[in-house]
């Protein structure tokens, strides 16, 4: 008998868990746009900070002077239309949501010789976290993508060689005034990193 009593009592805090959840959701999403930059001054541009892991290379093409990576990146900006009050919700200051709902940067890779990123895309969730002192939500976004893109390679003195490749990564449609990118490490994560085989 009162193994049901605390069953019942972990559903019914699940549920006004879930019933604030949904509420929050609901309130942030109901007048929200998510093609319009979500900031109050749109003169103001967002700062988006892009760090990458780069998981594996999986080709160094010379003769088509090209790279191919597999790597997972994340990027981090402010959302000032997604902003709640914890209080408001059952104290919840952590939200996941699909990353169709909300405002994302258009990020490009401009040296890229491949221009879809639909795949990767998919497997998307946003995690918002809202920030009181600030009165904005920090969204992070991380995903898994392939990049190929163009390098200049000589291979002369392989495999005593080496090779620099530049990745250009902006916003398409905006300039530095609207989106301004910034680099969330000094350098590209490889600790996860695949030594090829061969």
């Amino acid at each position: 008998m009162i193994f049901t009593f605390l069953l019942l009592g972990i559903g019914c805090g699940l549920s006004i868990e879930a019933s604030n959840q949904m509420k929050l959701i609901q309130d942030i999403l109901e007048s929200y746009d998510r093609k319009t930059k979500p900031t109050w001054d749109n003169n103001k541009a967002i700062n988006v900070t892009f760090s990458m892991d780069l998981y594996q290379i999986l080709e160094l093409n010379e003769p088509q002077q090209f790279l191919l990576l597999n790597s997972w990146i994340i990027e981090r900006w402010h959302d000032e239309f997604l902003f709640w009050h914890p209080e408001e919700y059952g104290n919840i200051t952590e939200l996941r949501l699909p990353y169709d709902c909300i405002w994302l940067p258009d990020t490009t890779l401009y040296n890229s010789l491949v221009m879809k990123d639909d795949d990767s895309r998919r497997l998307l969730n946003a995690k918002l976290t809202t920030n009181i002192t600030r009165k904005a939500v920090l969204v992070e976004l991380l995903y898994p993508t392939i990049y190929k893109f163009s390098c200049l390679l000589n291979l002369r003195y392989f495999p005593y060689d080496l090779q620099e490749c530049t990745m250009t990564f902006s916003s398409w449609t905006y300039d530095s005034k609207g989106i301004d990118y910034l680099p969330y490490a000094d350098n590209i994560g490889t600790s996860n990193y695949l030594e090829n085989e061969g």
